[in-house]
């Protein structure tokens, strides 16, 4: 079982340490439907199924495989929209509730979408509650779909 609740799928190996034997973004091959109804390819990565919302299908962004424990410190001082492990801080009440229990049905997640700055302030637009519930159950690594400076949120943040 992943981290997430659910086993991973097979598929082939896609992203940037497909060689160096470090976190991978697996492409199932599979379509899946996301939280809202729409259709997306289902990327697995440590057996955990993520899906791009339809916002992002729409809006665009990059789909980046960050590191959770740096996202997580970059986000932290965006004090006004922060929520610290465990919850509270700007946490929406019974949202990841909510979170948690789409998980434990096994069915693919949104990815987060986050705005990187050059100056590498982050915020997300979408999914923080997400990305706080896949931090606390013990993710390494989730991919985001990334507005702003892409090759900023990649050196500070990738995988």
């Amino acid at each position: 079982m992943g981290r997430g609740g659910r086993s991973s799928g097979g598929g082939r190996a896609a992203g940037r340490n497909r060689d160096s034997g470090g976190p991978q973004i697996v492409r199932t091959g599979r379509m899946g439907t996301n939280e809202r109804g729409s259709r997306a390819e289902i990327l697995s990565v440590e057996g955990v199924e993520f899906v791009r919302s339809r916002a992002a299908q729409v809006l665009g962004g990059e789909t980046v495989l960050v590191n959770v424990e740096r996202l997580n410190e970059a986000w932290s001082r965006n004090e006004g929209f922060f929520i610290p492990r465990g919850g509270g801080g700007a946490e929406i009440g019974g949202r990841r509730e909510g979170v948690g229990r789409f998980l434990d049905q096994g069915r693919p997640i949104d990815m987060s979408q986050i705005h990187v700055s050059r100056s590498g302030e982050v915020s997300f637009s979408d999914g923080r509650h997400r990305f706080s519930v896949l931090r606390d159950r013990g993710m390494t690594h989730v991919p985001v779909s990334i507005s702003g400076s892409v090759s900023t949120a990649r050196r500070l943040f990738g995988a």
